[in-house]
């Protein structure tokens, strides 16, 4: 088992002898949030305390009671007005560090040089200058800047060799340095906003990528691609930019070629997300028949866009092990309501309709036999559900865009769908009058209560 299976084992028996509580799971059983109980956070401080296994600092915990050899150390910044004075500490030994709050003027991370991990999520005042000599930090393994100000990364970032993990979601970096390539066990690179560099395709071990595609550079590091053959998860936001005339320069050139070619060459992806902004019809066109070639071990797919297909294309009845789909199409009729219902562990469904149809969407019977989650982005349309279907469907989720035009079509209800927990049902509404509003309220609660 590698590391991940056995500390995703650990944290599910950890819910399910009741020491952490699961707050937010979704329709796969994947734990996104979870708390634990106050008598429970004590003991574990306690033990923690007592065995010197992890250190917290600051809030309630006084440090003149901690032991400084400390080896793990997660300091509380959140209510400390002038900082945690750590001078007592021996930071050479710490070998794990999260911060939470703000270190504005903390100034002692380049001398925790044996450091394994570093968690900066969230925290306020972090700037370059505690970047400054993160290269010196040659044990790192893990590190994570997400949700911080930070808008770049020093070119010493080059020089952790044994980084496996590099987070920088919903962070303002826009461009990474060409060192970061040098990074040979990379794993997971979270890179948000960040530009696709060139020479990625000389990170093998990469599983992970998340990343975007805006330049003629990124058309070259996009074909890079296909030398990743250990990749799980790629998710890439596609940006249209008139990089140049000719097929060579045009950013979207490469794209249909390389999605087609990744099917072949890595039969082990997962994943697979393409947020197309600002792209044509065309572009979707183009992806119909190489996504056809996509591994049969695909488990989440999802192509968005301000487009998106003509129809749901027919190749997506082959994928026998898709349980997680989210796409964005023109139009729904029966013929595609049967495409996707004969998907045998389809387990969550997020549709995205741009057309508005007066005969709407008529769910048949027949297949869906794993959907547990349902969500219908269009405008407003009749939604149908025929009597034994969905029998598995806990959630659904109906998003209309309200149009003085369309009103007369607002026409569905929740009377077939036996096991539902869950319905949400929102409106995008513009220049409708009060009297509309109230009509689509009623139409609401006629829909759910039977």
């Amino acid at each position: 088992m590698s590391l991940q299976k056995v500390a995703k084992s650990y944290f599910s028996e950890l819910i399910e002898r009741t020491r952490i509580q699961a707050v937010d799971v979704d329709c796969f059983g994947e734990v996104h949030a979870c708390r634990i109980h106050d008598v429970m956070f004590e003991l574990i401080m306690m033990k923690s305390f007592e065995d010197n296994f992890v250190m917290l600092v600051g809030d309630r915990w006084s440090l003149s009671t901690q032991r400084l050899n400390v080896r793990r150390l997660s300091l509380d910044c959140r209510t400390a007005t002038d900082g945690l004075d750590l001078s007592n500490f021996d930071m050479t030994r710490i070998r794990s560090l999260a911060i939470c709050g703000c270190i504005a003027s903390f100034h002692f991370i380049p001398k925790c040089k044996f450091v394994r991990m570093l968690d900066f999520e969230s925290c306020g005042g972090l700037d370059s200058r505690h970047l400054k000599n993160i290269g010196d930090l040659f044990l790192l393994k893990y590190l994570s800047l997400k949700s911080t100000w930070i808008s770049e990364l020093p070119l010493q970032i080059g020089n952790l060799k044994c980084l496996e993990t590099l987070d920088l979601t919903q962070t303002n970096v826009r461009k990474l340095p060409k060192e970061i390539t040098q990074l040979q066990r990379l794993v997971h690179l979270l890179a948000g906003g960040a530009e696709l560099p060139e020479g990625v395709g000389n990170m093998l071990c990469l599983q992970t990528l998340c990343i975007r595609a805006a330049s003629k550079r990124s058309n070259k590091a996009v074909k890079e691609l296909l030398r990743l053959t250990n990749l799980r998860q790629l998710d890439m936001s596609y940006i249209n930019l008139k990089v140049g005339r000719s097929q060579d320069e045009r950013l979207d050139a490469c794209l249909p070629l390389v999605i087609g070619e990744l099917g072949n060459c890595n039969c082990n992806l997962q994943s697979l997300s393409l947020n197309l902004l600002g792209y044509s019809m065309g572009l979707f066109l183009e992806l119909q028949l190489p996504l056809s070639a996509s591994p049969d071990t695909l488990q989440s797919l999802k192509i968005k866009g301000e487009h998106g297909f003509l129809r749901v294309p027919m190749w997506m009845s082959s994928l026998p092990h898709l349980a997680d789909l989210e796409l964005t199409v023109a139009a729904v009729g029966e013929r595609d309501t049967e495409i996707l219902a004969k998907l045998p562990t389809l387990t969550r469904l997020r549709l995205t309709i741009k057309e508005p149809h007066s005969q709407g969407i008529l769910i048949r019977e027949s297949g869906f036999p794993s959907l547990k989650e349902l969500c219908i982005n269009c405008r407003v349309m009749p939604v149908f559900f025929v009597e034994g279907v969905m029998l598995k469907l806990q959630k659904f989720e109906l998003q209309f865009h309200a149009y003085q035009e369309d009103l007369r079509f607002v026409h569905f209800s929740t009377e077939h769908l036996q096991s539902l927990k869950e319905f949400r049902f929102t409106v995008v509404c513009k220049d409708l009058s009060d009297h509309d509003i109230e009509f689509l309220k009623e139409a609401f609660k006629n829909a759910v209560f039977i």
